[in-house]
C-alpha cells in the first residue's frame, strides 16, 4: 500500500499499451532491408551507439553498403547503415514519420551507454579490489560490512561469509565508531589511520583511503575503505628512527666532523663536533650550501655524487668562520630514498691539520738536521771556508725553499762582506764574493742587523723589486734574513730570497733562524780553523822575520864590532914586545869596541823581550812606553800585583803597538791607557781622539797582536770609526794569577 496524504475517492486506472516498435525495426520494414542498422551520435560521449547502448564504429561499414546521416535542426542525430540500392525518397518518408522517436531513442541510447560504462567501470574496480594486495571493505552507516575483498579475508583470518553483515568496529576492535558519527554529520575524512586486531589477536596498523558511497539522490549511504597495511613499514621506520637516533647520538659524541648534503650541496644534518669546530650554530649551518659556506672549492665532488661515482675516501680543506683553514680526511657514504635513488651523501671527516703540521715539522726538522750535518761534516773534515761557506749558503737556501741565498759577514761601519752566493735559478755567480756592501743594501738584512732577529721584506707585484746578487735580471721580490751569532756577537747573516711573485713561506723566518743559530757553531769552528791556520802562518812568518832581523842586526852591528875587536887584539898581541905604547892604545880602543858591542847586544835583547818588564813589572814598563810617546798619554789604571809573564807580555805589546799607531797614523792630541784585573779577566784598553779608520786586517801589527792575545785564550777588538778615534781592547783570562792556555 502506497501512503498518501488525501484522496477525493476517484481512482484512475492505467492501461498498458503495446510499445511502439524500435526505429530500426520500422525502417527495416519500410525499406525491406533486414540488415539495416541505426546508430546514434552521443555528443557527450563522443561516440556512435545503437539503441541498446552498444558502441559502434561506422568506419567498419564495408561491401555493398551505404550510410545516410539523419539531422535535426542542423545537428547530427543518427546514422543509418543500409543496402546501397535503397530508395532515397522512401527512406526520407520513413524517417519523417519517425522524427519524434529518433530523439527519444537517441536519449535512450545515451543513458544505456552510460549505464554500460558504469557497469564496466564497476566491474573493473571489482576486479582490482579482488586482486589488489590492499584491504578493501564497504560498510553502511551502521558499520555493517557489505563487501570485503579476498585480501581482507586472508589478512584477517575470517571468511567473507563470516564478515558480511557484521559490525566492522566490533569485529576488528578498532574502537573508532566516532568515525561514523563524523560521516553522519557530513565530515567525511578522505584519509585516516587506525589499528585493527585480526582473528589471531595480532595487531596491525592501517592507512585508509575513504570513498563515500552514495544513492541516486547523492546521499551518503555508506563508505568504501581502502586500507594499506603499514605495520611492517612503521615497524621498520621506527627501527630505522631508533637506529638513526643512536647513530646521531654516536655522531654527536665522537670527535669527528659529520655532515649530510643533498644533491644541491645543501647541508641537512651536522653533528655537534662540526658545530663546535666550524664556529657557526646548527641553525646557521642547516640549509646552507656547504661548498660556498666552507669555501671547499670541490664542486666536482658534487658532480660525481650526481653521477653516482663519488669516491668513498677523499681529502679537502675547509675554511672555518674565523677564516682558519683545516685539512680534513673524508669517508663518504651515499644516502638513498625509498626508491633506491641516491639523494645525497654523508661525509665523516677527521681533522688532520695538526697531524700534518706535526709531520711537516718533523720533516722540516729532519731536513734542518741533515743540512746542518752536511755543514758540520764538512767542518769536521777540515774543509776551509772557501768550501764550507758556499755549502752553508746552499743548504740554507734549499731548506727555506728559496731561489737563492747569500751569506754575509758584518764589518765595522755598518758594512757587510758577501762571503758566498748560491742560486737555484742562476748558476753563474756574477756578483763577486768578497765584495763589501752597505747594510742598507737589503731591507731584510738591515732589519736583522738592527733587531738581531730574523726579518722579512716582501714586495708587491707592482713594485720594482731589488737587484739580484747573482747578477740575474730577475729582481728579488721576497727576502728573509736571519742573524748568525758567533762567540756571543752578531757575526753576519743568511739572506734567503725569491724572485717569484709568491713570497717565501710564512714559516721561513723560523726555519732560517733555527738553521742560522745552529750553523753559527759550524761557522765559528770553520772561522776559528781558518783564523788559527792564518795565525800560525803569521806567527811562523813573524818568527822567521824576527830571526832574519836578529841575524841582520848581529851581522851588521855586534858581529862587525867583535870581528874588528878580534883583529885589534891580534895586532896588539904582536906589538906587546916591539911597541908597548901602541899596544896600550890598541887595548884602550878594543875596550871601547867591546863596551859598544855589549850595549848593542843589550838593545837587541830589549827588542826580543823588554828587560824592564821582567825586572820591574807591567806598571814600570808601561810608564817607559808612555815616557817615550810623542803624543800625551794618560795612564788611568794598572794593577799593582804581578801578573803571569805571558799576560804581562801580551798587555805590554798591546800598549806598545797601540801607542806606536797613535804616534804614526792617528794625528791624535791625546791618548789613554787602562789595564784592569777583574773576575779573572785582564782588560787592556788604549783609546785616542784621532782620525780613526784603522783596519785590523790591513797591517801586520794589529794582526800580530790579535795572534798573541788569542794564543793565551783572549780576544782583541778594534773600534775605529772614521773621525771618531780608535779604541783597542784586549781581554785575556787570568785565574788565580795564572793565564788560561788557548785551546790547540
Amino acid at each position: 500500500m502506497v501512503p498518501f496524504a488525501s484522496a477525493s475517492g476517484i481512482v484512475v486506472q492505467l492501461h498498458d499499451h503495446a510499445a511502439a516498435d524500435p526505429v530500426q525495426a520500422r525502417l527495416s520494414a519500410a525499406l525491406a532491408d533486414a540488415s539495416l542498422r541505426v546508430l546514434y551520435w552521443l555528443e557527450d560521449a563522443g561516440c556512435w551507439a545503437d539503441a541498446a547502448g552498444t558502441r559502434h564504429d561506422p568506419s567498419e561499414v564495408a561491401g555493398e553498403r551505404a550510410t545516410t546521416t539523419v539531422e535535426q535542426h542542423g545537428e547530427t542525430v543518427a546514422l543509418i547503415d543500409h543496402a546501397s540500392g535503397a530508395d532515397a525518397e522512401a527512406l526520407q518518408a520513413a524517417c519523417d514519420g519517425l522524427a519524434a522517436q529518433f530523439a527519444s531513442e537517441q536519449e535512450l541510447a545515451r543513458l544505456r551507454t552510460r549505464v554500460r560504462t558504469l557497469e564496466a567501470t564497476e566491474q573493473r574496480l571489482l576486479d582490482v579490489f579482488e586482486t589488489v594486495e590492499l584491504i578493501v571493505i564497504a560498510m553502511d552507516l551502521d558499520a555493517r560490512m557489505t563487501y570485503v575483498n579476498p585480501f581482507t579475508e586472508r589478512l584477517s583470518g575470517w571468511s567473507r561469509e563470516e564478515m558480511l553483515g557484521q559490525n566492522w568496529f566490533q569485529m576488528f576492535r578498532s574502537g573508532r565508531e566516532s568515525f561514523l558519527e563524523r560521516v553522519r554529520k557530513g565530515e567525511f575524512p578522505n584519509r585516516d589511520q587506525s589499528t585493527i586486531f585480526l582473528r589471531p589477536g595480532e595487531r596491525r596498523e592501517i592507512d585508509w583511503y575513504n570513498v563515500p558511497l552514495r544513492d541516486d539522490a547523492g546521499r551518503v549511504i555508506g563508505i568504501l575503505g581502502i586500507g594499506r597495511d603499514k605495520t611492517d613499514e612503521h615497524r621498520a621506520r621506527r627501527s630505522q628512527e631508533v637506529a638513526e637516533r643512536r647513530m646521531q647520538d654516536v655522531f654527536d659524541t665522537v670527535q669527528l666532523i659529520v655532515g649530510q648534503i643533498d644533491l644541491d650541496g645543501r647541508l641537512n644534518y651536522v653533528n655537534e663536533h662540526m658545530v663546535r669546530i666550524s664556529g657557526w650554530t646548527r641553525e646557521e649551518l642547516i640549509g646552507q650550501d656547504y661548498f660556498e659556506l666552507f669555501r671547499a672549492g670541490r664542486r666536482t665532488f658534487l658532480e660525481q655524487v650526481r653521477a653516482g661515482e663519488f669516491p668513498p675516501y677523499d681529502q679537502s680543506t675547509i675554511a672555518l668562520r674565523s677564516g682558519e683553514r683545516r685539512a680534513i680526511e673524508w669517508a663518504n657514504v651515499g644516502i638513498y630514498d625509498e626508491h633506491g635513488e641516491l639523494s645525497g651523501t654523508v661525509g665523516i671527516g677527521r681533522d688532520v691539520t695538526d697531524q700534518r703540521r706535526a709531520e711537516r715539522e718533523v720533516r722540516e726538522l729532519a731536513a734542518e738536521h741533515e743540512a746542518l750535518e752536511r755543514v758540520a761534516t764538512a767542518v769536521a773534515r777540515g774543509m776551509d771556508g772557501d768550501a764550507v761557506f758556499p755549502l752553508v749558503a746552499e743548504q740554507a737556501g734549499r731548506l727555506a725553499g728559496a731561489d737563492g741565498c747569500t751569506l754575509l759577514r758584518f764589518l765595522p761601519g755598518e758594512r757587510a762582506m758577501i762571503i758566498s752566493n748560491w742560486s737555484d735559478v742562476e748558476l753563474e755567480r756574477v756578483t763577486p764574493e768578497g765584495r763589501i756592501v752597505p747594510i742598507s743594501a737589503g731591507p731584510a738584512m738591515e732589519a736583522t742587523f738592527r733587531s738581531g732577529r730574523p726579518e722579512r721584506a716582501d714586495q708587491l707585484p707592482d713594485e720594482g723589486g731589488r737587484p739580484n746578487p747573482t747578477g740575474s735580471d730577475e729582481a728579488i721580490r721576497s727576502a728573509v734574513a736571519a742573524p748568525i751569532t758567533v762567540a756571543g756577537g752578531m757575526w753576519g747573516a743568511l739572506v734567503a730570497w725569491r724572485i717569484a711573485d709568491a713570497p717565501l713561506p710564512s714559516d721561513t723566518e723560523r726555519r732560517l733562524g733555527a738553521f742560522a743559530s745552529l750553523v753559527g757553531t759550524a761557522i765559528a769552528n770553520a772561522d776559528a780553523r781558518m783564523a788559527l791556520a792564518a795565525s800560525r802562518k803569521r806567527i811562523v812568518a813573524a818568527a822567521d822575520d824576527s830571526r832574519r832581523r836578529l841575524e841582520r842586526n848581529l851581522h851588521d852591528g855586534a858581529q862587525q864590532r867583535f870581528v874588528s875587536l878580534s883583529l885589534a887584539l891580534r895586532l896588539t898581541l904582536t906589538q906587546l914586545e916591539t911597541a908597548p905604547a901602541a899596544a896600550a892604545g890598541h887595548l884602550r880602543t878594543a875596550l871601547e869596541e867591546l863596551s859598544m858591542g855589549l850595549e848593542e847586544l843589550r838593545e837587541l835583547a830589549r827588542g826580543i823581550h823588554p828587560a824592564i818588564l821582567t825586572e820591574r813589572g807591567l806598571e814600570a814598563a808601561v810608564d817607559s812606553l808612555v815616557t817615550r810617546s810623542p803624543v800625551p798619554v794618560q795612564v788611568l789604571q794598572v794593577p799593582d800585583e804581578r801578573l803571569p809573564p805571558e799576560v804581562e807580555a801580551a798587555a805590554y805589546y798591546v800598549v806598545a803597538e797601540a801607542l806606536t799607531n797613535v804616534a804614526r797614523y792617528a794625528e791624535a792630541s791625546r791618548a789613554t791607557v787602562a789595564i784592569s784585573l777583574d773576575d779573572g779577566l785582564v782588560r787592556v784598553e788604549v783609546s785616542d781622539d784621532g782620525n780613526g779608520g784603522a783596519d785590523p786586517g790591513g797591517g801586520s801589527g794589529l794582526r800580530g797582536l790579535a795572534d798573541r792575545v788569542e794564543a793565551i785564550g783572549g780576544r782583541l777588538e778594534v773600534e775605529s770609526l772614521p773621525g771618531a778615534g780608535t779604541r783597542v781592547l784586549a781581554v785575556t783570562p787570568c785565574v788565580n794569577g795564572e793565564a788560561i792556555e788557548a785551546a790547540p
